[in-house]
């Protein structure tokens, strides 16, 4: 599980450096400053990456909200950990082209593990 970890802690600071280089500070908290709860679905989305269950950008994203969804979180227009509201929380298609990009990313760093 800690290579997992460690796999997804990468992914998340890519991720996140991504989404800085776009002027986008709104996904900025490091790993550790992350709840648990959201470090466990990336961890999961992970897994099913690197296992083969996921071979797709879309059903990465589609992973990651249903785990979100189960975990009490809604779609908003604005982020917020307190809240548990999110705008990434809608399908992959109905992104912005730079969040499609970013989950891209996200998905071949991962990617880059096998």
């Amino acid at each position: 599980m800690e290579k997992i970890k460690q796999i997804a802690k990468m992914c998340h600071a890519v991720h996140r450096a991504y989404h800085a280089s776009n002027n986008n500070f709104s996904f900025g908290l490091k790993w550790e400053e992350k709840s648990e709860e959201h470090q466990a679905t990336v961890c999961d989305t992970v897994t099913l990456i690197l296992n083969g269950e996921i071979t797709n950008v879309e059903d990465s994203h589609e992973n990651f909200v249903n785990r979100k969804l189960a975990d009490g979180w809604s779609y908003a227009d604005n982020y917020s950990q307190e809240d548990k509201t999110s705008p990434r929380l809608k399908p992959f298609y109905d992104l912005p082209k730079t969040e499609q990009a970013a989950e891209h990313i996200f998905f071949e760093a991962v990617n880059a593990f096998i």
